[in-house]
């Protein structure tokens, strides 16, 4: 197993300019891989009993000039493309989308805000303050047990500020069109045509419009 995960992270050598990011990388992947609760860069260094002083080392990998999340994502498509696994549907691979909130308790965090949960899970409280990501995800696996593969989340909700200062021309879109956009982005890195499969939310005529023009 750790040699199949060792000749998969290897294939992202060429996506960093920096062999200690590269480094940091691979050191990163693997600590959420086994990490034990979610507390962040904390989890990963607990796991792997790494010495607590490159706990900021491992920050500025993060904000790091040396590799670019485009990238990232394109060698990632084409590693889970060329398994072997897709499953499709009539001769297309399928694709699946959702938006997902996490509560912080952060207030102050960037891109946290007030969101309304429209689930009907009556668990869910009506309102929390979070992160609204857009995720795009593949179906893989055999016969016997079929699972979907994330190839791609990003923040939607409230980053539209953070958008326009990178100089981002859709950084106004809604959650919605973004997700199609994102859907039609890993489409394309695939390099074949694909069905997607979406919650009823996102059957509105911008959404309808957006997938129109991929």
């Amino acid at each position: 197993m750790w040699e199949y995960i060792n000749n998969t992270l290897m294939k992202f050598r060429e996506c960093f300019s920096r062999e200690a990011s590269f480094k940091w990388f691979v050191i990163v992947i693997v600590g959420l891989m086994i990490r034990g609760d979610h507390m962040g860069v904390t989890s990963i260094i607990r796991e792997l009993a790494i010495n607590p002083k490159h706990y900021e080392s491992i920050i500025h990998f993060f904000r790091s000039t040396s590799w670019k999340l485009p990238k990232l994502i394109k060698t990632w498509v084409g590693i889970v493309k060329t398994s072997g696994l897709l499953y499709r549907v009539h001769g297309n691979p399928l694709l699946f989308g959702d938006g997902v909130d996490q509560a912080k308790e952060g207030r102050k965090m960037p891109g946290v805000k007030k969101l309304v949960q429209e689930s009907e899970n009556s668990s869910k409280p009506r309102y929390i303050h979070g992160h609204r990501f857009g995720a795009i995800g593949i179906l893989l696996g055999t016969p016997k047990k079929w699972f979907c593969t994330l190839l791609s989340m990003r923040l939607h909700d409230s980053s539209s500020i953070i958008s326009e200062w990178a100089g981002n021309e859709l950084a106004k879109e809604s959650h919605v069109v973004r997700l199609v956009r994102e859907a039609c982005d890993v489409a394309a890195k695939v390099g074949e045509k694909c069905r997607i499969a979406l919650d009823r939310y996102y059957l509105t005529v911008n959404a309808l419009e957006t997938l129109s023009q991929c």
